[in-house]
């Protein structure tokens, strides 16, 4: 039951991610992020270079999330 209400907490971030400068690379970071488990949603906004991401925080975390990014081609920065 513990692990149950786990996945009900979702928690939100953003990130600034400057190579995403088209269409193409926002599809991309979005795809890299939808395949990490834990990821409720994303959302690109390409002309401020911005992801926001809806996540389970007992399932992932942040710095997998900046892995996962990273790992495609699309390092985040601070």
């Amino acid at each position: 039951m513990a692990a149950e209400n786990t996945r009900n907490i979702v928690a939100e971030t953003e990130f600034t991610v400057p190579t995403m400068s088209s269409e193409a690379s926002a599809d991309a970071v979005l795809a890299a992020l939808e395949l990490v488990p834990g990821v409720r949603d994303a959302t690109a906004r390409m002309r401020k270079k911005r992801v926001s991401v809806r996540y389970e925080p007992g399932r992932v975390g942040e710095q997998q999330l900046k892995h996962a990014l990273t790992q495609a081609g699309y390092p985040v920065v601070a």
